[in-house]
């Protein structure tokens, strides 16, 4: 176990470090069974969405958080049927200690596309794993 955790901790010190060496300014684009996207940004909330009293919640998760992931779209007629059922299937959200989760659920909130997964205890960063993409960083 000590040696995956150390593993895990190099593999996301070598990316972070080839983010930065490539300007992590512009975010890769993803492929996906929808079409293509990229990340523009990443919370982790009790509820979504984020910051949300929790009677207004529209989502909560117990024990534990969420990860929310936001898209930007690349090409106008993405497919949010197909965008989800990818999502389910082919990506997870790994944490620091290893730990991964399946998305959860994909949609649109105030025209900005979003990814939700939940994950047992928070982390300071994630890698998104999504099918043959390379895997990326994600950080809350």
């Amino acid at each position: 176990m000590k040696t995956m955790i150390m593993i895990m901790a190099s593999l996301f010190l070598g990316v972070g470090l080839l983010l930065a060496a490539c300007g992590s300014s512009a975010s890769p684009t993803l492929s996906t069974a929808a079409g293509e996207v990229r990340i523009s940004g990443a919370d982790s909330d009790a509820g979504f969405p984020p910051g949300c009293a929790e009677s207004d919640c529209q989502i909560t998760v117990e024990p534990g958080e969420m990860v929310i992931v936001w898209l930007e779209v690349v090409e106008a007629d993405l497919d949010m049927d197909a965008l989800w059922e990818d999502c389910e299937e082919n990506a997870v959200v790994v944490a620091a200690d290893g730990q991964s989760s399946s998305c959860f659920m994909a949609g649109v909130l105030d025209d900005r596309t979003y990814l939700i997964f939940p994950v047992a205890a928070p982390s300071a960063t994630y890698m998104l794993q999504w099918g043959d993409n390379a895997p990326v960083e994600i950080v809350p």
